[in-house]
């Protein structure tokens, strides 16, 4: 079980003067998540929509359990840092994003709400669970904005994603490192961007030099901004 394990270590920690975090959803029985979170410094809870129909249809649970449990937690804890995941088309509209604020202004122990970018880095984990031998082979393509692989960090962060990949018996992974804007300037002057070069599918080629769709289908893809 990992809540033993885990308030055991949280509580050993504590006792050795560690600062220490539980990272959580809320979705679980109340009393292991205040055991947990009396032995824990900091609790860093996610909160995706307000309304209990909405959630069920996003995440296939009732919110209920997460919302009742962050009250009672309010109650008991002083120091909650709360985390929004803005979803496209999911909960970024006005109607979530102001019954959030509500419900959370009213709690006592909720110290910050980050609102976090949404991001689909977690595509990688998601492909390598294909069967590779079954579907001959696959091949995952990644566009990165160039910024997320600037200095050592990005060089470093991109390395840990490839070889994670490969770890969980990913396949195959390309990338195109190129802002969706700097394609379409290439789209509108193909004469100043002969040299610039993509990865297609499985092979590269000078990006003005293929057709229309296959252009537009390298634009159209996820553009990963953040790790």
């Amino acid at each position: 079980m990992q809540t033993p394990f885990l308030t055991e270590s949280l509580g050993l920690l504590r006792a050795e003067g560690v600062h220490t975090a539980l990272d959580t959803c809320g979705y679980a029985p109340w009393s292991h998540l205040q055991e947990a979170a009396q032995r824990s410094s900091l609790v860093l809870y996610d909160l995706k929509l307000m309304d209990e129909v909405r959630h069920k249809a996003a995440t296939g649970q009732s919110n209920r359990t997460i919302l009742e449990n962050l009250k009672a937690l309010s109650g008991i804890h002083i120091e909650i840092w709360i985390r929004v995941p803005v979803i496209p088309g999911i909960n970024d509209d006005n109607g979530n994003m102001e019954a959030a604020a509500w419900f959370l202004s009213s709690l006592a122990g909720v110290r910050k709400v980050d609102l976090l970018p949404y991001h689909r880095i977690g595509e990688p984990k998601s492909a390598a669970k294909m069967d590779h031998v079954k579907t001959g082979g696959t091949l995952l393509n990644m566009k990165l904005s160039p910024g997320l692989v600037e200095g050592e960090a990005g060089i470093d962060n991109l390395h840990s994603l490839v070889r994670s990949y490969f770890k969980l018996d990913g396949h195959h992974m390309q990338f195109n490192v190129v802002g969706s804007a700097k394609l379409r300037e290439a789209q509108a002057q193909p004469e100043q961007y002969r040299d610039l070069i993509v990865r297609a599918a499985g092979y590269s080629d000078y990006f003005c030099d293929l057709s229309p769709a296959l252009q537009e289908e390298i634009i159209q893809r996820t553009e990963h901004a953040h790790f």
